[in-house]
């Protein structure tokens, strides 16, 4: 009886000594876990590609949980094939371990055209609904640029021939004239510049 207890203890005192390497082997991988940081990206356009580092990462919005800690460059780019105005943002972030960060990307450019910035751009998109109702708003406003382009290079020209006039002859009326053609033909610039605007947001609109 004695034997058996004392083979019982041993055997016991053999599993606690056995076991206690691996609760330190175990704490061990719990400190490289939280060497890894959390980055959640975002940006103004859906699917904008992102780079990590040269490497491309995927898409936003994205979360990552095991990226490194430390120093680290971000690149995000516009994938919206109809736009023309986007541009590319970068950013370098010194990571701790452990933390959460969440980083905003605008690849947007602020030339880009919106509606609101044109004069009656927006009262005539509002009016013209649909496929048709689009194409007829674009021929709309490229006739009237065109239109207004031939009307300003006339009174420009006419202008002109006002003016040589008044040269060689010293008729102050010829003067007046000139003027009133040169008065128009800048009327008549600024038409253009507004027809040209509103065609070139309706042909470049995602």
């Amino acid at each position: 009886m004695n034997i058996r207890i004392a083979l019982i203890a041993a055997t016991v005192q053999c599993l606690l000594m056995c076991t206690t390497p691996v609760a330190a082997s175990g704490s061990g991988d719990s400190s490289l876990v939280t060497s890894s940081t959390r980055l959640i990206i975002s940006a103004d356009v859906d699917s904008s590609a992102i780079l990590i580092d040269g490497l491309v990462a995927g898409v936003t919005p994205l979360t990552l949980d095991t990226v490194s800690a430390g120093t680290h460059t971000l690149v995000v780019v516009s994938r919206s094939p109809a736009s023309w105005f986007a541009k590319t943002d970068s950013l370098t972030v010194v990571l701790v371990p452990g933390e959460t960060r969440h980083l905003k990307f605008s690849v947007v450019s602020p030339l880009r055209l919106e509606p609101a910035t044109l004069p009656g751009a927006s009262s005539l998109l509002r009016s013209n609904t649909g496929q048709n109702g689009r194409t007829i708003a674009l021929y709309t406003s490229g006739g009237i640029a065109i239109a207004a382009g031939i009307a300003a290079a006339y009174f420009k020209i006419s202008a002109d021939g006002r003016n040589d006039a008044y040269v060689l002859t010293g008729n102050r009326a010829l003067l007046d004239e000139r003027r009133r053609l040169d008065t128009a033909a800048g009327i008549a610039f600024v038409a253009t510049q507004i027809g040209f605007a509103v065609f070139s947001y309706l042909l470049l609109a995602e």
